[in-house]
């Protein structure tokens, strides 16, 4: 009897796990700076808006040669309009081009929670920094979020109408994760 119990456990599992619809991926590791708890979420009325997390190029020497397939945000509100931008270097200006630059529509975000956008191209990592954020057009809403905190030094950046980087300055860090594979 033990038997033909376990072969039909067997069995089911089988059947079970060949009926996902979504295998394992084959996911290494969720860069972030970050504590994944949403605390609060900030908005910025006067005009076009980046945010980002900068990863310098000893975060991501481990990952050389995979590649950033998916980027994770905590959206508050959904947006009017949104971009996903990945910018590669040091020190960005706003005249640096985005090695990814995809627009991301509203109806594929859902409201008070994380949201994992896949890039339509994935960025291979070079041995380099990477800055991984959303651009927004100035809309006022309170559409990205951060952690309590503590803020690290490479975790609050934002880009206010395009006059250059500055910290955000409020003691969190944006909820923003880039999702490495090989």
């Amino acid at each position: 009897m033990a038997k033909k119990v376990l072969s039909v456990f067997f069995v089911m599992s089988v059947l079970a796990f060949a009926a996902c619809s979504h295998w394992p991926d084959t996911v290494r590791h969720a860069l972030s700076h970050e504590t994944g708890i949403n605390d609060i979420a900030y908005g910025y009325p006067g005009g076009p808006w980046e945010i980002a997390t900068h990863f310098t190029s000893t975060e991501v020497s481990p990952y050389v040669g995979e590649k950033i397939v998916s980027v994770r945000v905590f959206i508050a509100t959904l947006p009017t309009t949104l971009s996903l931008k990945v910018y590669k270097g040091g020190a960005i200006t706003p005249s640096t081009p985005a090695v990814v630059d995809q627009a991301v529509s509203a109806s594929i975000l859902a409201p008070d929670s994380w949201n994992e956008i896949v890039l339509s191209t994935p960025a291979i990592i070079a041995n380099d920094e990477y800055w991984v954020g959303f651009s927004e057009n100035g809309s006022g809403k309170t559409i990205f979020g951060t952690d309590a905190g503590p803020v690290h030094a490479e975790g609050d950046w934002q880009n206010l109408n395009g006059g250059g980087w500055v910290h955000l300055g409020a003691g969190g860090n944006w909820n923003i994760q880039a999702i490495i594979s090989d």
